[in-house]
């Protein structure tokens, strides 16, 4: 007489559950909302402090005169830049002797840029130093190397495939900068290669000076840019508001800073000001019309405030850009997906399973489409694939437990279910389905005691009612069945009761 409710297609991002408490419909995590985890851009991780059992400690000191040109404050400024590069590059000798890294055969830049992204340096003295007519500042910095923790860090930060492209990015820009005082040292050093076209010394020293000073902000902005970058987890910033100072400090310094921007524009995602992060993405994108996470993280932006047409065409640009883009796939498919284009979003979900054949949210999101279609068994492979990768999200057991039912496997569906309670016991949603699931394999009295729970957490739930009722006549206790849906219809849902009356019950 009533069968399990056809699932509606789910529009998905890992790190938000949030779903509607109905019966026989598959789990929708909350579609758009804190997006930018199927998003963004790198997986930075903080060293642990030098209180471990197996440590290597990497030192090194730099030398920075401060003559000419160069202020104390600018000379101060790139030794540490070059301290902290320094004892990094160092460090990344240890990095290339583990199993991992010499797997992925990463080349010196790359080495250092992941020395960057998952060790940190700390400058442990400065001092001012003498030497004959030369005044400079010493820089002393040290990195601390947990042996017993670093592998498992380093495959950590691998699992994401754009995190080392992005690292490097950032170690680029600040060897350029440095390579760039080092030029500037150099004409500090001699005089006649600064420019015949200014008319005398003074003012070739104070251009000199202004490009120093210009240089090293820069530098600045690139530490900032790095602080803010060690608040992230791979799905969001941990302290978003202490990224926001640092990314603001990093836009202070350098305001045409296209990551500084794309950076802050994900911090006021994760803060819903989704108009405040387009903006900092549509300055990204001025200044750096080949960043494709930026188009890509803009999208997830319009995503959220409903507009899926611009937020597909920021997704298209960012394939465009880069056609390895990953979230730019899978992002596209869930658009297409909230559309109703379907097939479409297939094809950008096998297009992000084929860059990352480990990406549970790319098989779990396909397996609701082919739900969505009627494929239940097509949706209960990609489910499968999922709870392989994951097996703690209640989603996954639940939606295959619902695909299950629907192919009248109803004691597979029963186990799926028990799982997704057993990990989320208050999901109201996976008790009433399993309830239905009792009452299709004529386990009326448990069938009963799920509806049960169900109606004293939501007694509007007419769902329940209806299997509960059904429970009941099975049971023989027919007044137990009108009783039911008669509440049922007070509940707003009379067509059980007017269907049964029509067949002369419950008169």
């Amino acid at each position: 007489m009533f069968n399990i409710i056809k699932p509606c297609v789910t529009l998905t991002i890992i790190s938000s559950q949030a779903y509607s408490h109905q019966c026989g419909r598959i789990r929708r995590l909350q579609a758009w909302r804190n997006y930018v985890i199927g998003l963004l851009f790198l997986s930075f991780v903080i060293s642990p402090a030098c209180l471990w059992a197996e440590v290597v400690t990497y030192t090194h000191t730099v030398r920075q005169p401060f003559n000419g040109s160069q202020s104390p404050d600018d000379a101060r400024t790139a030794a540490i830049a070059k301290a902290k590069r320094e004892v990094l590059e160092k460090a990344g000798t240890y990095l290339d002797s583990i199993k991992i890294v010499k797997d992925h055969q990463l080349i010196q830049n790359q080495i250092t840029a992941l020395s960057s992204a998952v060790l940190q340096a700390e400058i442990i003295s400065q001092k001012n130093y003498a030497s004959g007519e030369t005044f400079g500042v010493e820089i002393e910095a040290k990195v601390c190397v947990d042996t017993a923790t670093l592998e498992e860090r380093v495959k950590s930060f691998l699992k994401d495939q754009s995190a080392l492209a992005k690292a490097e990015k950032l170690e680029q820009r600040e060897r350029e900068l440095l390579a760039r005082i080092q030029e500037l040292e150099s004409k500090n050093a001699h005089p006649e290669q600064l420019s015949k076209k200014l008319s005398n010394k003074k003012d070739q020293r104070t251009k000199l000076s202004k490009e120093y000073n210009e240089v090293t902000r820069m530098l600045t902005a690139v530490e900032a840019n790095r602080k803010a970058l060690m608040l992230w987890d791979r799905v969001r910033f941990i302290n978003p508001e202490k990224a926001l100072v640092y990314l603001n400090e990093a836009i202070r310094k350098d305001d045409h800073y296209a990551e500084a921007f794309n950076n802050r524009g994900i911090v006021y995602a994760d803060l819903t000001k989704w108009q405040q992060a387009i903006k900092d993405y549509d300055k990204a994108v001025h200044l750096d019309p080949s960043l494709s996470d930026a188009f890509n993280n803009r999208g997830t932006a319009y995503a959220n405030l409903s507009n899926s047409a611009k937020a597909i065409n920021d997704f298209d640009k960012a394939i465009q850009i880069n056609p390895t883009h990953l979230r730019a796939f899978y992002n596209r498919g869930t658009a297409l997906t909230s559309q109703g284009k379907l097939q479409d979003a297939i094809k950008d979900f096998d297009r992000s399973i084929a860059l990352d054949s480990c990406d549970t949210s790319s098989y779990y999101n396909r397996g609701n489409v082919y739900a969505e279609l009627g494929e239940f068994l097509k949706a209960v492979l990609d489910y499968d694939h999922a709870i392989k990768l994951d097996s703690n999200k209640a989603a996954f057991y639940f939606n295959r437990g619902i695909a299950y039912a629907n192919l009248g496997q109803y004691q597979k569906a029963l186990n799926d279910l028990d799982n997704a309670i057993t990990l989320d016991p208050q999901d109201l949603a996976a008790l009433c389905n399993r309830g239905i699931a009792y009452f299709k394999t004529e386990k009326y009295q448990q069938a009963i005691k799920d509806f049960d729970q169900v109606l004293y957490f939501n007694s509007n739930e007419t769902v329940a009612y209806k299997y509960r009722g059904l429970s009941h006549l099975m049971l023989g206790e027919q007044k137990r069945f009108c009783s039911d849906l008669e509440t049922a219809c007070k509940r707003g849902e009379c067509e059980s009761l007017n269907r049964v009356r029509t067949d002369g019950f419950c008169k």
